[in-house]
């Protein structure tokens, strides 16, 4: 659901509108955020859902150890957990860009022998 289509639009007035009508209780308005959140992410694909999920779960972990830690501990701990939602940003947000650079550099270095990297590194990964 791209951000400036009108079935976003309309997503966005209806969480607004509902957060909004259960302003009285805190507990229903993060109930709906959550819901609203998976829909979107879901929107885009049911996998991301699951990353969505392990996301959290990361950050409930690395949380818990920031509480459970003192001392400079706390501070490792937080760092761990930022850096593992940068490296997860970064890896979805731009790898593509990166894998595409990489193969057109390829190609304009040696003519013909264009690598595809997006293969290599599915094929890498399993």
């Amino acid at each position: 659901m791209p951000f400036e289509s009108a079935r976003f639009l309309l997503f966005l007035l209806s969480a607004l509108t509902v957060f909004w009508a259960l302003r009285r209780s805190r507990q229903a308005q993060k109930l709906l955020l959550i819901a609203a959140s998976v829909w979107f992410y879901g929107s885009y694909g049911w996998e991301f859902v699951a990353l969505l999920g392990l996301s959290v779960a990361g950050n409930h972990l690395a949380a818990g150890l920031v509480a459970a830690s003192a001392g400079p501990g706390r501070g490792r701990w937080l760092a761990a957990g930022v850096t593992a939602n940068l490296l997860l940003l970064a890896w979805f947000k731009y790898y593509v860009f990166f894998a595409e650079t990489f193969n057109d550099a390829l190609f304009a270095l040696v003519a013909g022998a264009q690598l595809h990297v997006t293969l290599f590194f599915v094929t890498l990964c399993i």
